[in-house]
Order: C-alpha cells, then sequence, then structure tokens
C-alpha cells in the first residue's frame, strides 16, 4: 500500500493534515448520495494550536487513545466530541437516535440543558453542518480536541456551538457516550477483519482506476448519527463520518462504503472525473446532474464485489443496488449504460476516455429522443 499514499503521518487530522489540504485545494466536495455540495475551501487554514503545556499534551494524548484502528489509508475513530457533535445535529433535526436506558433517568434540568443545546443547534440547517465552509472547519477543529479537554477560546468553533457542546458534555459523558462508544467501537471491530482481508486490493484497484494515490491518512469516525443517509464525506481536508448503528452500514456493505465515503476524497474523483468531464464537454453536452455520483457508487460497489468474489464470497450485493439507490436517485438509466459499456474499462479491456464519450454520446441521444416525444 505505501506506493498507493501520498502522505503518511501516525495521527489523522494533525494540525499539518488540515493545514495542507486547505492550503494547496482550491473547493471543498462533500457529498451524500442524494445530495451534494461544492463549496469554496477556507480562505486560511484552521489556525494552529497554541504551543502546548502539560494539560494540552495531556489533551493531545487523548485524541489519540480515540483512534482506534488504523488500516491506510484510513484511520478510524472513537471520538468524544464528534460523537456530541453528531448527536446534537440529530436532536436539533429531530431525527431518530438510539433509545438509552439511562434517559428515563434523567431529571427535568438535564432534559431542559439538551433542549437548549439542541435550540443553539437547530438555528442552522443539517446541510450546512454536513456541507458548509465555516461548519467543516470547527468539525475539524473538533476531532483535534481531548475528551476532556475544554473548548473554550478553541479557534474556528463558534463561541454558540462551543457553549452548546460544553452545556451538556458532562450529561453526555454519563449517560450516552458509554453506549456510543460501545456501539462504535463494536462496528469498528466488526469491520476490521474485512478491512485486513480485502482492503489493500481495494484500494489498489481504485487508485488504480482513478490513477490518483490516496491522499492518506483519511480520518474515520464512527458515529451513532451520520447524518440523514448514514454517512458523509468533506474532502478538505478528507474526513469520513458513518453511522455506527445503521444496519445499512453494517458487515460487508459497511466495506463497500468505507471505500465509496473515502473515494470522495479525489480530487474531482480524478482520471474519472477528468474523462467525465471533457467526454461531456467534447460532446457540447451537460452533465447529468450528480452522474458522476452514480460513476462512484457503481465503481466502489463493483470493485468490492469483484474482490470479494475472487475471494470466495460471491452473494454479495453492492450497496446502490441492494438499497435501490439508482432507482430513488433517478440514476437506473446510467446504472444500465455503465454495467454495458464501464465494466470493460476495470477489465483494462476499454479505454477510460474514450468509453466515457461513448455514454456521453448515449445520455445525449436518449435525452434527444426524450425532448422529441415531449414535443410532438
Amino acid at each position: 500500500m505505501a506506493d498507493l499514499l501520498s502522505f503518511r503521518h501516525p495521527i489523522a487530522f494533525s494540525t499539518a493534515v488540515v493545514t495542507l489540504s486547505l492550503a494547496l485545494l482550491p473547493t471543498a466536495s462533500t457529498c451524500l448520495w442524494g445530495q451534494t455540495e461544492t463549496v469554496a475551501a477556507q480562505p486560511e487554514p484552521p489556525t494552529a494550536l497554541p504551543p502546548q503545556g502539560p494539560a494540552e499534551e495531556s489533551a493531545t494524548e487523548e485524541a489519540e487513545a480515540e483512534l482506534v484502528l488504523q488500516f491506510p489509508p484510513f484511520e478510524l475513530y472513537s471520538s468524544f466530541w464528534i460523537n456530541l457533535h453528531q448527536t446534537l445535529i440529530a436532536k436539533a433535526m429531530d431525527r431518530e437516535l438510539p433509545k438509552l436506558d439511562c434517559e428515563s433517568a434523567m431529571d427535568e434540568s438535564s432534559r431542559a440543558a439538551w433542549r437548549s443545546a439542541a435550540e443553539i443547534y437547530g438555528q442552522k440547517k443539517e446541510r450546512d453542518y454536513l456541507f458548509g465552509t465555516a461548519e467543516t472547519a470547527a468539525k475539524a477543529r473538533l476531532a483535534l480536541v481531548g475528551p476532556r479537554a475544554r473548548l473554550a477560546g478553541v479557534d474556528d468553533i463558534p463561541p454558540d456551538q462551543t457553549s452548546a457542546l460544553a452545556s451538556v458534555a458532562e450529561l453526555y459523558r454519563r449517560c450516552g457516550w458509554p453506549e456510543h462508544d460501545q456501539a462504535n467501537r463494536r462496528w469498528i471491530a466488526e469491520l476490521e477483519p474485512h478491512v485486513k482481508r480485502h482492503g489493500d486490493e481495494i484500494a489498489r484497484r481504485i487508485s488504480r482506476l482513478v490513477d490518483r494515490p490516496w491522499r492518506a491518512p483519511v480520518r474515520v469516525d464512527s458515529a451513532v448519527y451520520g447524518g440523514s443517509r448514514g454517512a458523509y464525506t468533506t474532502a478538505f481536508p478528507p474526513h469520513v463520518v458513518i453511522s455506527s448503528v445503521d444496519p445499512d452500514y453494517s458487515g460487508l456493505a459497511a466495506l463497500e462504503m468505507l471505500f465509496h465515503e473515502g473515494s470522495h476524497t479525489f480530487i474531482e474523483l480524478g482520471a474519472v472525473g477528468d474523462a467525465i468531464i471533457a467526454a461531456f464537454d467534447a460532446r457540447g453536452v451537460q452533465q447529468p446532474r450528480r452522474f458522476w455520483h452514480a460513476v462512484l457508487f457503481w465503481n466502489s460497489g463493483t470493485i468490492t464485489r469483484r474482490v470479494l468474489v475472487e475471494n470466495g464470497i460471491e452473494d454479495y450485493v453492492p450497496y446502490a443496488r441492494a438499497q435501490q439507490v439508482y432507482r430513488k436517485a433517478g440514476w437506473a438509466p446510467f446504472r444500465d449504460l455503465l454495467d454495458l459499456h464501464w465494466a470493460p474499462v476495470l477489465d483494462g479491456q476499454a479505454d477510460l476516455t474514450k468509453t466515457m464519450i461513448k455514454i456521453a454520446d448515449l445520455i445525449a441521444l436518449e435525452r434527444q429522443d426524450a425532448e422529441k416525444k415531449n414535443s410532438e
């Protein structure tokens, strides 16, 4: 794997990683399968943390202890502050969370504190927390903070968000975090043998297809709430948040979706993204909305399935097919074209650029036929 990695560091999301990613890259792409945004990167990278004294060094050690599994290019975490952040998003947006036995014993003042914190988080839309430039910077900074460190004065985290998090931190430590941390670590433990057995080959094939090295390390935070679709990714800096309790992200699907989400960290999907843009531009045809995401689902699902079949696991159904993503997102025609024309690219039997031009031509013809029928 070493030849596939463009940067190695023992602890993900160090200040150096955040600064390097934001300083070099002009845009930040964030995504859910049903919703995507491209936003401007931070004009300035998150400010470096001040020189560390004994307390700060202890906080850093605590943050490092939240690292559960390292498997290049991924580093998987169960982070107190990221989980509290995700929990407050869920509560603010009235999303369902796992029921906790300890909640029944919670007194009214504690319930009021949670309501107040959720109201603060509710002042923004969920997509702001997932896609917003400032919010992404705040989440990146939050990931650097040790579980018992104080948030007051930490750069890039807005005061109202700091206040909301701090107001319920101790409550969360007593009721919520022990159960959430256990769920996160259990999810990572169940994923670990799949990644160790199949991960190297999946990573190698994806990197070869997009003709880019992995931007390591890719931080992955396991959390009980991973957004409305179960997972989301910010590319700059590379950061995946994925649900540890959503059954759709369990078993071998967790393996595929780990690499699917990780693939979002490639700059515009590398050579594949370049081919998509060039093909539609060459034909003077507008690229269908989120077509690139359909291609990403197809690639990660097909590559994962092929590796599994080669290792004797023949019954795996890729996530997008099992969850009817192509139908729900209106991508069924794209799936059929990819099945027919894109598979030879993975086999090394067809040129990537020429094949994408062929697919663009077919999409343009289908669009013309539909417009003609509508005009009759």
